[in-house]
């Protein structure tokens, strides 16, 4: 049984989560994933932020407190943020593999943050592009060279928006093979 806990940094809505509860084990064809919502955290204290460090990176040392000795349990924070990194400006996702943590920022894949009318399937599919692209990090896969593919590299929601919402067929048997199904 692979273990995903979803955590709430701030307020998040209770759709957003329920939302990924449901469509993770529909798009990995699993039935051997336990998906449950944890209480939400505290936003981050940016008075804390050290120069020159990014907000995801302050979050994700938080969590590394929640993780537990489980080796097949992984943390997915979804945080309302824009998760500003000095390197690179901005960031829709972190991840830190060996501590089996990510985290998502919603605040750049809604179309409002681009002074566009708000679209909530555009929404949807760049939240679930992002969550099954962090999964895919945090069980090893590399970077895919197949620009349709959810591992590919993607620097903003243009490229997102050009990926399908499944790993291409040479990244999805190394998915099967981590979850455990044929």
């Amino acid at each position: 049984m692979i273990k995903i806990s979803l955590v709430p940094i701030g307020n998040i809505e209770e759709r957003i989560l329920c939302f990924l509860q449901a469509q993770l084990p529909v798009k990995l064809k699993a039935g051997n994933l336990e998906i449950k919502l944890r209480p939400a955290w505290s936003a981050p204290d940016h008075r804390k932020l050290k120069t020159g460090q990014g907000l995801s990176a302050l979050v994700l040392a938080d969590l590394a407190r929640i993780v537990g000795p489980d080796l097949d349990e992984y943390v997915l924070a979804v945080i309302d943020e824009d998760l500003i990194d000095p390197a690179i400006e901005y960031v829709l996702a972190e991840t830190a593999p060996a501590l089996r943590l990510g985290i998502i920022s919603l605040t750049r894949l809604r179309q409002e943050f681009y002074h566009l009318p708000p679209e909530e399937e555009v929404f949807k599919a760049r939240l679930l592009k992002i969550a099954l692209q962090i999964l895919g990090t945090l069980w090893g896969l590399a970077r895919c060279q197949d620009v349709k593919c959810l591992m590919a590299h993607g620097r903003n929601t243009h490229e997102l928006d050009r990926k399908y919402t499944v790993y291409c067929l040479n990244c999805w048997p190394l998915v099967q093979r981590r979850l455990g199904t044929p």
